[in-house]
Order: C-alpha cells, then sequence, then structure tokens
C-alpha cells in the first residue's frame, strides 16, 4: 500500500447491526466498540442492555470486567521496569520471587508430585511475559498437579494474600523445564506479585504510576470505580437463554481487593483500552507522553515462540490458535493470513477476555479497534469477535 489507508463511516454501522442482530437472537445482552483512526475516534457504538432484567441500556462509558485483557497492561507494565534499568527480560524471577527458586518439574504432566527432575535453569522474566514459565492454571493440568492447584484456588482470589499465594505455589513442582512450553495461566499473575516487589508498593499504585496515570486511563483498576456501571455477566442458561451468573456478579468488583490479579483481575471502559491499544500501536507514545520506547514495544510485538511451542502449546484456548499467529510479550501476532478466521492484516496485535472482551490494534492500517461484551465463556464469545473485526476490516478502504 503507498498511501494510508482510508475509513468508510458507513460500513462501520455494520457493527451496531452485527451487536443487534446478536442481541436479538440472545447471543449477548449487549455490546460496546470503539475504533481509532489516524488517532481520532472515529466509530462509538453502544447497542443492547447493560442490564437486561433492569432495563439498563448499554452506554459507551459502561465498566466492563476484561479479565484476561489485563495480561497485555501487566507485561507492559514490567517493561517500563527494563526500560529504566531496574530488570532485564533474562533477569531470574527468584531475586524476587525466591519463592520460586530450585523448583522439580514434573517428568510428565500426569505424574505424582514428587516424581521429578531438576530444573534446568532458572524462571525468567521473560519467561513469565511469554507464559513460559512451567507454571499454568490447574484446569489444563491433569493428575495430582491439576487437583494440588486446584486445593489452592488455582487462579489468584480476590480475598488470597499475595505473598502467601506465591509460597504456595512455591511448594508445587512445575509442569514444563522454563523457556520449554508456552504454558498459559497464572504466569502473568506471578508477575503482577513481582512487579509489586521491584516497585515496592501495592500492583495498583505502579500500574497507576507507570500506566494508568500517563496514558489517562481512570477508569481501569482491580475494582469498579462506579459499580452503578459496571455491566451485568451473563452465562447460557439449560434452556439457552442468558441468565446473570452468580460468582462473575458478586459485590466483589466493588472493593479493592486483597490479591490484584495481573492475569485477570482488572475492570475497564472502552475508552481506557483504546488509549492502551493506541499507545503500543504508536511505539510507546500517547499525545505526547513516551510511556515505553519504541524498542520495548518492538519487542512485545514480535513473536518469541518456536515452531515447537506453537504446534505444541498447552493452550486450552480454540484449537489451531497459533496457526495464523505467534506471540510476543503479552499480545498474540498475526503473521498468516491464509487460515486467520476474521479479516485481520499481517502484524495485527492485540489480546481478548473471558468475558467476550476483545482488542486488536492494526499498525498497517493506523487502526485500533476495541469491543466488550460480558457473556461467559471466550471461546463461545469468539464468532461476535471475529465478526466484529471482519466489520471493522471491511470499512478500510484504498
Amino acid at each position: 500500500m503507498t498511501h494510508a489507508p482510508r475509513i468508510d463511516p458507513a460500513r462501520l454501522t455494520r457493527v451496531a447491526e452485527l451487536f443487534a442482530r446478536n442481541v436479538e437472537e440472545g447471543v449477548i445482552s449487549g455490546g460496546v466498540a470503539i475504533v481509532e483512526h489516524a488517532g481520532e475516534a472515529v466509530y462509538r457504538s453502544a447497542v443492547g442492555w447493560r442490564d437486561i432484567e433492569a432495563a439498563d441500556p448499554m452506554q459507551p462509558d459502561t465498566v466492563f470486567r476484561i479479565a484476561s485483557m489485563s495480561k497485555p497492561i501487566t507485561v507492559a507494565c514490567a517493561m517500563t521496569f527494563v526500560d529504566d534499568g531496574s530488570v532485564r527480560l533474562d533477569d531470574p524471577v527468584d531475586r524476587w520471587l525466591p519463592e520460586l527458586a530450585d523448583r522439580p518439574v514434573l517428568r510428565r504432566p500426569s505424574a505424582d508430585l514428587d516424581d521429578t527432575v531438576a530444573m534446568e535453569r532458572p524462571i525468567t522474566l521473560r519467561d513469565l511475559c511469554t507464559h513460559r514459565s512451567g507454571y499454568i492454571s490447574h484446569g489444563g493440568v491433569p493428575g495430582p498437579l491439576g487437583a494440588a492447584m486446584a486445593g489452592m484456588g488455582g487462579l489468584s482470589s480476590h480475598d488470597d494474600d499475595p505473598d502467601a499465594w506465591i509460597a504456595q505455589l512455591g511448594e508445587l513442582p512445575l509442569i514444563d523445564q522454563p523457556g520449554a512450553r508456552f504454558t498459559y495461566g497464572i504466569s502473568h499473575d506471578i508477575l503482577g506479585v513481582l512487579l509489586a516487589r521491584v516497585g515496592g508498593r501495592r500492583f495498583s499504585e505502579v500500574l497507576r504510576e507507570r500506566i494508568f496515570d500517563p496514558l489517562e486511563m481512570h477508569e481501569t483498576a482491580f475494582h469498579a470505580v462506579d459499580p452503578q456501571r459496571l455491566a451485568v455477566a451473563y452465562r447460557p442458561g439449560p434452556d439457552g437463554l442468558l441468565v446473570p451468573d452468580e460468582a462473575a456478579n458478586s459485590r466483589r468488583w466493588h472493593r479493592s481487593p486483597r490479591f490484584e490479579s495481573g492475569a485477570g483481575g482488572m475492570v475497564s471502559t472502552l475508552e481506557d483500552y483504546r488509549r492502551f491499544g493506541a499507545m503500543l500501536l504508536r511505539d510507546g507514545s500517547f499525545e505526547g507522553t513516551q510511556v515505553l520506547s519504541p524498542t520495548a514495544v518492538a519487542l512485545m510485538r514480535t513473536d518469541h515462540l518456536t515452531a515447537f511451542q506453537r504446534e505444541k502449546t498447552r493452550f486450552r484456548g480454540t484449537r489451531r490458535f497459533f496457526d495464523f499467529r505467534g506471540y510476543g510479550l503479552g499480545v498474540s501476532i498475526v503473521d498468516d493470513l491464509t487460515c486467520a478466521p476474521a479479516l485481520s492484516s499481517v502484524g495485527a496485535f492485540g489480546w481478548g477476555g473471558y468475558y467476550g472482551t476483545w482488542w486488536h490494534s492494526f499498525p498497517g492500517e493506523d487502526l485500533v479497534a476495541v469491543m466488550a461484551i460480558q457473556v461467559i465463556d471466550a471461546e463461545e464469545n469468539l464468532p461476535v469477535a471475529m465478526d466484529f473485526q471482519t466489520a471493522v476490516m471491511a470499512a478500510v478502504i484504498g
């Protein structure tokens, strides 16, 4: 392409039509979307209901549980410490997390907890950023290790003490040698604990200083600043109709948690997340503020996985997830359009979340696209996200 692409606003109206169709069919309660092009928000829409029972409509400033879209934010925060020389990507993490030093590694994933071999090398910061730490969520682990992780909660809880959680984790073996496999799960929760220790304060305070304040992301936190604007989370009921999910809608999101989960504990608005996606699109800069160095952003947007790791991943997401993309530091990167499930472009990067949130930035098109629904199960929500991506990319014209 020899000139900057343009956006056809009329084609972007398909996004609202997509949401409205899914609301009518009972697939989602509602959805919000925002699209930025060439540094300007060119499209916003809010369709359906934030709360079906209360007949409370979705609004552009609705607050969403962003789940795994917390992960890229956590990694970006880590890269600010790399930029200022406080840490190096290949530093062993046991410098700050001694609980994870010299952990044994299972001979095979289903082995007994004492059927182990020695760790070949320490876990590094790079391993945490790329999900190659050897730690994995309990749902992806068979046998005794899965049972042991489930016994400790597996994933962090809002009420966990971070130091106690790390200590419990440090009593368990790894499922893989550090650096060997993509083991999606709790690496970014571990990273959040590490960043709090490096920064000498609560993780939320570190994020506020290094990411949220510079980007004016005032609605992004580990609890809803204004709970009245928090969307109700739904799941399909036995009859296929949407019902509120009791666990997701608990009042835990109304208060600051004890454990601030870097893997999945944040809430945000689409305007806030647009700012974050735009910063990464524009080499670490947003509206005159340099949050990250261009080289740090380039490293985040570079595939770090080997061919073996892309093929033999321990990832419970969509089948053949890595057929058309790799994984950098906290984000996936599209590198093959021949089997992508939606219109895209090479170099597009981003991530999604369990409740149906989704974000990608497209360097070739100078484009940021963010959408959010609140229906549990990211894989079931994927068709909505892919249709959204296609609608956005179809609006890019020569």
